[in-house]
């Protein structure tokens, strides 16, 4: 009997794809917990945005980004902007209460390993005016990996 060894490779899938119709397909299964909370998400995301990175990997950081805001909000409004200049995207995901009380730290730890893979970084701000903001950027040249 012959034995066979299986080797699983991931591979990295580099795509164009728009970023604004990603989040609101990834926004769709956000909204039953944000209405639950009584929050509300809006996507204000440059419908002509596209970025070229893995859509996989991206997926998972706002996901878990959108997840970790949601959870720790209530009855507030989370926006998600986001620029492209050169090779580099930031997106951003806002909640307007003064947040002092949020910590949206904690359970970020494999968004900052995935971010690092697609040559990027996440920041968290928090201010009166401002409510709390969790912002990362990539690299979303076809280069980068």
């Amino acid at each position: 009997m012959k034995s066979q060894t299986l080797l699983c490779e991931r591979t990295e899938t580099r795509e164009r794809i728009k970023l604004h119709q990603l989040i609101d397909r990834l926004m769709a299964g956000l909204a039953p917990e944000a209405v639950n909370r009584k929050s509300l998400i809006i996507n204000d995301v440059n419908p002509w945005i596209p970025v070229n990175t893995d859509e996989n990997m991206l997926a998972f950081v706002i996901v878990k980004l959108l997840t970790t805001v949601v959870n720790q909000t209530e009855s507030n409004c989370i926006h998600i902007d986001a620029i492209s200049t050169g090779n580099f995207t930031s997106v951003q995901v806002r909640d307007h209460v003064s947040s002092a009380r949020n910590n949206y730290v904690y359970g970020l730890g494999q968004v900052q390993d995935l971010l690092q893979k697609l040559g990027g970084a996440i920041s968290v701000s928090s201010s009166r005016t401002r409510g709390t903001v969790v912002a990362f950027s990539f690299n979303n040249s076809q280069t980068a990996a």
